[in-house]
């Protein structure tokens, strides 16, 4: 009886876990992994087990809280052949977590990990967040790729984390992406609607809050001296990039501003990184939005660009900002301030923006330069220029800390559950603090 009793209390404490699906990692696994996945229901797992093995077509899914998971890097090797995407997610409802190997990509693929959301495209859906997904512990070989191939990419209204995972790469490239796709529907007075990321510029900028795609404690390294975007943000994006190792020459981080496809970058925040290389050169390039940029630690000498599009000419669909275009402030003769350009923020619509000045201090070498002086200087003002904006509004501050600044808990809370053991010698050290 006392047995019995025993085992009756193990059941009760001990946690439900779902069922488990197991994979063998040998030869194109692309149906055996189908197969498992549309099997699998929330809460399950996708096991594939340790060995060499490869994808020749895309594996996707919808609206399923699983995770997709290897034995580790090093012990489960996969080589990308589909020429594509390897694992496609559409995300509308429910978070995933994928961790565990070694991915091989020499063809060129774009979106070896893709989510997306279908209610992007559907001006009468509004796509709600989709909170908590992981991606981690995960080794991305690029080799012999274009610029496009991205490793990461993510499209929709989503937070979550990418967290200890290493990336390698060969050539100038694009590793991670990620894009608020939702439209909003409005026509503006130019006569643009359904624009990419309309719909995140009616929201509140949620800096450092969980409303964000976080990128912490990953090692980046780069072979060759071309400039390489580790991320690239646009069309109403808001991430955080902190606690991570770059390795490389010209390894750095891209937001982009309005125009091109769509609307700019909310938010950007990069915060107590460490760039490893003797001199990194252009480490940064802002073009909308707000956000940090503080207490990186980097060796040699660095620069960190920004700019403003629009100032130079028409961007994509969007006209000049000289005054004429109806979205932009015209506060000044130029166009003052120009829709989403740096030091805005989100505002009660689609097309109204706020000041919410950009700062940047505590980076060791780092000089903060404007891209295009000529064009741009005239919108684009920082504390302590002396001629200032009306009101004396600034759009970038060099060297004060940001008054209030409190960021958001380390690690990412959907770090907290089922961690995998670290890799020593080839992720880097968690919990990595620089002052």
């Amino acid at each position: 009886m006392k047995s019995l009793a025993i085992v009756l209390l193990l059941v009760a404490i001990s946690p439900c876990f779902g069922a488990d699906y197991p994979v063998s990692c040998s030869g194109n696994i692309s149906s055996a992994l189908q197969t498992a996945i549309n099997s699998a229901r929330d809460g399950d797992t996708v096991t594939i087990s340790a060995g060499n093995c490869s994808m020749a077509s895309t594996v996707s899914w919808s609206d399923k809280n699983i995770m997709i998971r290897g034995a580790g890097i090093g012990s489960t090797t996969i080589t990308n052949s589909t020429g594509g995407i390897m694992l496609l997610g559409y995300l509308n409802t429910k978070p995933v977590r994928i961790t565990g190997f070694t991915i091989n990509n020499t063809s060129g693929a774009q979106g070896w990990i893709h989510f997306q959301q279908t209610c992007n495209n559907n001006l009468s859906c509004t796509p709600q967040y989709v909170k908590g997904f992981r991606i981690d512990h995960i080794r991305f070989n690029q080799t012999g790729t274009g610029g496009s191939a991205y490793a990461v990419l993510i499209d929709g209204r989503f937070s979550g984390v990418i967290d200890n995972c290493y990336f390698y790469h060969n050539t100038s490239q694009y590793l991670i992406g990620m894009r608020h796709r939702a439209m909003h529907g409005l026509m503006d007075a130019k006569g643009l609607t359904r624009m990419w990321g309309d719909h995140a510029w009616t929201e509140p900028s949620d800096m450092e809050t969980e409303n964000a795609i976080y990128m912490e404690d990953n090692v980046y390294e780069k072979a060759g001296s071309g400039y390489s975007t580790i991320c690239d943000a646009s069309e109403g994006s808001k991430v955080t990039i902190r606690y991570n190792t770059f390795i490389g020459t010209n390894v750095g981080v891209q937001f982009h501003g309005t125009g091109d496809s769509g609307r700019g970058t909310i938010f950007s925040n990069v915060y107590n990184n460490r760039w490893t290389t003797p001199n990194p050169n252009n480490i940064g390039v802002v073009l909308a939005g707000t956000g940090v940029v503080h207490s990186n630690s980097i060796s040699g000498v660095a620069t960190f660009g920004i700019g403003e599009h629009r100032g130079a000419g028409s961007y994509g669909p969007y006209p000049a900002c000289n005054g004429g275009y109806a979205n932009d402030g015209n506060t000044e003769n130029d166009g003052w301030p120009c829709l989403d350009q740096i030091g805005r923020g989100p505002g009660a619509s689609a097309n109204n923006n706020v000041s919410a000045p950009f700062y940047f201090w505590n980076n060791g070498s780092m000089s903060v330069f404007l891209i295009d002086l000529a064009n741009q200087s005239k919108y684009l003002k920082k504390a302590g220029d002396a001629v200032a904006h009306p009101g004396g509004i600034v759009d970038y501050v060099v060297g004060t800390a940001k008054p209030g600044w409190t960021a958001f808990t380390y690690p990412h809370p959907a770090r907290a559950e089922g961690l995998l053991p670290r890799a020593e010698g080839l992720l880097p050290p968690t919990n990595l603090r620089m002052e």
